[in-house]
């Protein structure tokens, strides 16, 4: 019963993390709308200069400068495309994850039903070892990859938030390091829904060996 328990807090845990990404996922989508409003109002303003002073166009709004503020709109909407699409399939997974978790949960209640007529712990002891070494052993490495792309993320994130404080620092900050910050954070969530979607499946595979048993009993 402790180890059902535990298993079950597990896999709250990890649903609870994958919403938190999500949520993360959305702000990171206001981030880029927000973005694109102020790239439109530099635009508007270089182009409005420009309209009403011609003889003072060539230095105040120069067409390279409007060409560059045009490209660097471009790329922001492509990134906010982009990231709206991420959180259309972000709801969608969220949505299959809590169904399957309902079912799971269904499941944790029934091997608890079932794991109380079990008479003797020695008996539960080898449902929960038996033949499931070189399972556990593949799992752990599965982890540990994923953990190692995490932490890569992760250390990119900082590397570019570093860079852009410092960007932000000296007055200014470069459109093209925006979007490679906000890159790495997508990474950074991706890497960590990966771990989460990986301990729900270690949870329902050291789950499954229970239910069989106590099915067969």
């Amino acid at each position: 019963m402790t180890e059902i328990s535990e298993l079950e807090h597990r896999l709250a845990d990890a649903l609870g993390r994958m919403r938190m990404a999500h949520q993360s996922t959305r702000r990171a989508l206001v981030s880029a709308k927000s973005r694109i409003d102020s790239l439109e109002d530099l635009l508007e303003q270089a182009q409005s200069t420009a309209a009403t002073q011609p003889e003072a166009a060539p230095a105040a709004a120069d067409p390279a400068e409007i060409d560059a503020l045009k490209a660097d709109l471009q790329a922001a909407s492509a990134e906010a495309a982009r990231l709206q699409q991420e959180l259309t399939n972000e709801r969608a997974q969220t949505g299959a994850v809590v169904r399957q978790a309902e079912g799971d949960r269904a499941a944790l209640e029934t091997a608890k039903a079932e794991l109380t007529a079990l008479k003797s712990s020695d008996r539960l002891g080898a449902v929960q070892s038996s033949g499931r070494a070189e399972d556990l052993q593949a799992r752990v490495g599965m982890l540990e990859s994923i953990v190692g792309q995490l932490q890569m993320a992760n250390a990119q994130l900082r590397q570019n938030n570093e860079l852009l404080r410092a960007a932000h620092a000296n007055g200014g900050a470069d459109p093209a390091l925006i979007n490679d910050s906000l890159t790495a954070e997508l990474e950074s969530l991706k890497a960590a829904r990966a771990a989460d979607r990986a301990e729900i499946d270690s949870v329902l595979a050291a789950l499954q060996p229970l239910i069989e048993e106590t099915a067969d009993a």
